[in-house]
């Protein structure tokens, strides 16, 4: 699971930090690591093209408007 995380100015100004936090909580990795079992990767990335809907993500190649850390757990889990 790739997990991809905008954290250019749009999204910041609406909460992409928080959202990484929240990730970083949830799967006990901070950004740019990948787990022991190299099963999640948290990367961030500048710019997805999504401004108009940020926060925004990108999770197994999937982009994900609106972002919040349940909608990324759950296409991680899935």
């Amino acid at each position: 699971n790739h997990v991809r995380v905008c954290v250019a100015e749009s999204c910041q100004s609406v909460g992409s930090r928080d959202l990484v936090a929240a990730l970083e909580e949830r799967f006990a990795l901070k950004l740019g690591e990948t787990d022991l079992a190299r099963e999640l990767t948290i990367e961030p990335v500048y710019c997805l093209g999504l401004c108009s809907v940020s926060p925004a993500a990108e999770v197994n190649g999937k982009l994900v408007a609106k972002a919040d850390a349940d909608k990324i757990a759950k296409r991680v889990e899935a």
